[in-house]
């Protein structure tokens, strides 16, 4: 196709008179690639909507410190991605369609090798894939990283259990009333999910992904009065997940039954002011390494406010839960931050599809990108 393209090229060029460099044509035969450097802490992972041409999504791969554009990979109708823990290998679950958006249906478990982006298989998924924003929930790997879990919806929920090593689905886990995965960091046959009734349910699975284990946490939120975002930030053993109304919930996954940590309202700290609440898709990144928290808050929260881009960046002490400073915001929806090397905050603004970059002690803003993408909504740290 190159060869034929820049044939075309030069009959064009010709018919015009316009004459072309000696060595014209073989320079344009002649395309190559390269492989990524080592990925830095700073290696940031956006996924990109796509809104106007949803059926071409697109998952942008970039230098958050420096603003360096390093790749792409399609992520097709409404895909998610995650890395694998030794981060060697980026997992897509994607949609596509035989007519762009409609006709028959694919969906797929794309396996691509991280060094280069090139494609290294494909595992088939049943046309039961959740079709939704992207979110860190819906697509996750077992803590030694040998199954994936992906998030379905018809709308009844279940969560297909597939083996990396054999690459075929497992099994079929029905979760009904209860959203988006969260595995355990000690055991890789266990996988928890949040549910409507206020509780996180834990199912434990056997070697053919078959449960063999399903048990509830104690009620921990409200969803009629204060219900919680469905992004959960995970540090050590416990997921932590951040109501509307700016309460930090605690939930240690470490045994068969979730069990509740613990329960601070964030939002009416001492330096907050009255009326602010978190916002956006993935409004809580909090550092394992130094023990702070940021959420994306925004003045006058009320009920139907809970998907307002951010004003303000706060920073709590995990440790303490204080309110340590308040940052200004750019827009941000979603947030995530670095966990070694220099602390990083980034941030994605949907609206202007611009990736922004925060010193992750200051909150100072360090660099900007934009446009990365048309509709960035997710935005994740090596």
């Amino acid at each position: 196709m190159r060869t034929t393209l820049s044939r075309t090229l030069i009959a064009l060029v010709v018919a015009t008179g316009i004459s072309l460099p000696v060595g014209a044509e073989e320079a344009m035969e002649h395309l190559t690639t390269k492989s990524l450097d080592a990925a830095t802490p700073s290696r940031a992972y956006v996924a990109d909507l796509a809104i106007s041409h949803i059926a071409d999504g697109r998952l942008h791969i970039v230098d958050a410190a420096s603003g360096t554009y390093l790749g792409m990979v399609t992520t097709g109708y409404l895909g998610q991605f995650i890395t694998t823990p030794d981060r060697k290998e980026l997992l897509v679950s994607a949609g596509y369609y035989s007519r762009l958006d409609k006709g028959d249906r694919a969906d797929v478990l794309q396996i691509y090798d991280l060094s280069n982006l090139k494609l290294k298989g494909e595992i088939a998924l049943t046309t039961k894939r959740a079709q939704a924003l992207p979110y860190r929930g819906l697509l996750q790997t077992s803590a030694d990283g040998q199954r994936v879990y992906v998030q379905n919806a018809t709308p009844a929920t279940s969560v297909s259990v597939v083996d990396l090593a054999s690459r075929h689905i497992l099994s079929e886990v029905q979760t009904p009333g209860c959203w988006a995965i969260f595995p355990s960091s000690v055991d890789h046959s266990r996988f928890s999910t949040l549910c409507g009734d206020g509780t996180l349910l834990t199912i434990g699975l056997d070697e053919h992904g078959t449960p063999v284990s399903q048990l509830r946490s104690k009620k921990f939120f409200d969803a009629d009065n204060d219900a919680v975002f469905i992004h959960g930030e995970k540090v050590g053993n416990s997921y932590f997940f951040i109501s509307f109304k700016g309460v930090l919930h605690q939930i240690n996954l470490e045994g068969d039954t979730p069990v509740i940590v613990g329960t601070w309202p964030l939002a009416t700290a001492v330096g907050a002011s009255p009326g602010w609440r978190p916002g956006g898709y993935g409004p809580l990144a909090i550092n394992a390494t130094t023990g702070m928290i940021y959420l994306t808050m925004h003045a006058h929260g009320k009920e139907g406010s809970h998907k307002t881009p951010a004003q303000e960046i706060w920073e709590f002490d995990l440790a303490s839960k204080k309110l340590l400073r308040r940052g200004h915001a750019n827009g941000e929806v979603s947030i995530a931050v670095s966990h070694s090397g220099p602390a990083l905050l980034v941030g994605i603004d949907a609206a202007s599809a611009s990736l922004h970059t925060y010193d992750g002690i200051n909150l100072k803003l360090k660099k900007s990108m934009k446009p990365v993408g048309d509709m960035p909504v997710q935005v994740e740290l090596q």
